[in-house]
């Protein structure tokens, strides 16, 4: 609750957050002198918010796109775990 609160200014309540899974991130090439690989964890929980607060740019987040389905995204490219976050999200 708190990480969405202070990166997308959404609130959500206790009692409405839903454990969705867990993901796994490779960040880093991990080839050649100089480059690190390093895996990252996190749990990925889903929450319906009473209204969509408006979202400021912080140094953590860039922007936010409310999408459905395999819309594509303009001026950006989906990265494969953001893909396999949303499919987890899917009922």
């Amino acid at each position: 609750m708190r990480e969405l609160r202070e990166e997308t200014g959404q609130e959500v309540t206790p009692e409405r957050l839903r454990f969705a899974g867990f993901a796994r991130t490779v960040l880093g090439a991990g080839h050649g002198a100089g480059t690190e690989r390093r895996m990252m964890y996190g749990a990925l929980f889903t929450a319906e918010a009473d209204a969509q607060a408006p979202f400021t740019p912080c140094e953590e987040i860039a922007a936010v796109h409310w999408r459905e389905g395999s819309e594509p995204l303009e001026g950006g490219v989906v990265q494969t775990v953001d893909e396999y976050l949303a499919a987890l999200c899917r009922p």
